[in-house]
């Protein structure tokens, strides 16, 4: 199936549908082409249906053919009891493999037009007295066509001009017949195909208009989960740095921490704080220094492993990572890499109060982890995510009264 165009900018041409004059049945391009998306699998099960049925009502009437024109049945019997079941199959696969919603209305057209053309044909060949009577059938094909395989309305109008056109061929052609019977007849298709076009244009107006008012619907939906998104976001994000906030961590950590203890795997907690940041804050000014969470925020983001690591803003100048599935060695791995990677990012910083302190913005890292291993007995483990991060907070001390700029582990 083609690849429907995107959702949200058919907004207004949703509306715009809606608001169109009763009699405007097709949408505009975009809209037209995501309705024939939405609708192809229903719409070609719907065919595939309806034409095994009408092929196999087909070759049902062979009985009325043997009946009324016992003359010519052999060569009814090639038509309906061979060609138009392999016409049929043929046609059904063709329509289950196209891409086109137009080429499908037209085979069904084609395929209804032709055994329309066949009874007709039938019709003028046979010298059975019965050939009026044997043409009333034909009035069958129309209310196919329209009613039961449900041609688009514009596919629906020139199968039945075509078919009507076959008709009046026939009873032209037909000798021996009242000029009654053939008003009649000529009545009988006319008046059928002119109700069966109106009941098929309602229904083809109402399966369009429930679409529409079931897309502006679904637009909404998806209008108002993005605005909830939106709005969860906010409530998560830190709007400084990008990363998750104080709240967002305290909701999402005891949920990672369950899940380690479940799974019976460890889980680290990293505490990073910048080096000197009043300092840095008091010198190049508040501006600067929220370019500076920002850069070092970037930096821990770029540096986590997977989506389930979780980075976020503890508050002012201090993250905190989340670690799922990392041990001590390898948070402390972890640690000291972003350690590095914000002391390559070479922000510089100023020394007013320490002469030996380096040229650029470092920062130090705590570093805690809880083993769920099968050794540790994981379902009695004391320890609990507050303990981690108590944990964590106390290396972060540790590492600031070692002089900075390094990596202490509990």
């Amino acid at each position: 199936m083609p690849q429907p165009p995107p959702l949200a900018p058919l907004a207004p041409l949703v509306q715009d549908a809606l608001d169109a004059p009763w009699h405007a049945l097709r949408f505009g391009p975009a809209l037209e082409r995501r309705y024939n998306a939405d609708t192809a699998r229903a719409r070609i099960r719907h065919l595939t249906v309806t034409l095994t049925i009408g092929a196999l009502l087909v070759m049902m009437f062979l009985s009325s053919d043997y009946a009324l024109i016992p003359d010519l049945f052999f060569q009814a019997v090639v038509l309906r009891g061979f060609a138009t079941p392999i016409v049929a199959a043929l046609c059904i696969l063709w329509i289950r493999h196209t891409r086109s919603a137009e080429l499908r209305e037209c085979i069904i057209v084609v395929l209804c037009v032709w055994v329309e053309m066949g009874i007709a044909y039938l019709a003028i060949r046979t010298h059975s007295p019965y050939r009026s009577d044997y043409l009333l059938g034909a009035f069958l094909i129309i209310v196919y066509i329209n009613i039961v395989a449900q041609a688009r309305f514009a596919y629906a109008a020139l199968a039945t001009i075509c078919s009507l056109g076959a008709i009046f061929v026939a009873l032209i052609l037909i000798s021996g017949i009242a000029a009654p019977v053939r008003l009649s007849l000529a009545g009988i298709n006319i008046t059928t195909g002119v109700l069966t076009l109106v009941a098929n244009f309602q229904l083809e107006r109402q399966a369009r208009r429930y679409y529409l008012m079931t897309m502006r619907e679904r637009l909404r939906n998806e209008d108002l989960a993005t605005r909830n998104s939106q709005l969860r976001s906010l409530s998560e994000e830190d709007p400084l740095t990008g990363v998750y906030n104080r709240r967002a961590l305290d909701q999402r950590i005891d949920e990672l921490f369950m899940r380690s203890k479940f799974n019976q795997s460890p889980i680290s907690v990293i505490m990073i704080d910048v080096d000197r940041f009043k300092a840095y804050n008091d010198f190049f000014g508040h501006q600067a220094g929220d370019e500076c969470l920002q850069a070092i925020a970037a930096i821990l983001i770029d540096n986590t492993r997977d989506r389930d690591d979780l980075v976020a803003r503890y508050g002012g100048e201090e993250f905190i990572l989340v670690l799922p599935r990392a041990d001590l060695a390898g948070a402390r791995a972890f640690a000291e890499t972003i350690r590095i990677a914000i002391e390559d990012r070479a922000i510089p910083s100023p020394r007013p109060d320490d002469p030996y302190a380096p040229p650029v913005v470092t920062a130090s890292f705590g570093v805690s982890t809880c083993d769920h291993g099968a050794g540790s007995q994981a379902i009695n483990c004391p320890c609990s995510p507050t303990d981690l991060i108590h944990s964590a907070d106390r290396c972060l001390y540790a590492a600031k009264q070692a002089g900075r700029n390094r990596v202490h582990c509990a």
